[in-house]
């Protein structure tokens, strides 16, 4: 085994050992998916293409949409509290119950 030498004044360069946090920042304000809820989570689309989409909810109600696809694209979509609802109806098996229960109580059944 090598050793390693110590690091000048035994500081460590925490610049490099941080991950860095992804933001997203729109008219304004930043959407931070690591500080947000996770409320639905899909892989593919209707058609069978590759790719994810998540729906996230802020802290102060604000919701957002990460749509990754293959070739590293991304887009992030606002969208309001209706709009939110409406996916997570079309993507119901994708839904954090768990999380959706803590903001939003537990649903009547049907």
């Amino acid at each position: 085994m090598s050793e390693m030498s110590p690091l000048k004044n035994g500081k460590s360069n925490s610049r490099n050992a941080r991950k860095k946090k992804v933001r997203y920042y729109i008219g304004k304000k930043q959407y931070v998916p690591g500080e947000s809820d996770l409320l639905c989570a899909t892989e593919h689309d209707s058609f069978g293409n590759g790719g994810t989409k998540k729906l996230y909810r802020t802290g102060k109600g604000s919701y957002f949409l990460v749509s990754e696809y293959e070739g590293n694209e991304t887009k992030i979509q606002l969208m309001d509290e209706q709009q939110a609802f409406g996916f997570m109806d079309e993507h119901t098996a994708c839904i954090d119950t768990d999380t959706y229960d803590r903001i939003f109580g537990i649903p009547e059944k049907g």
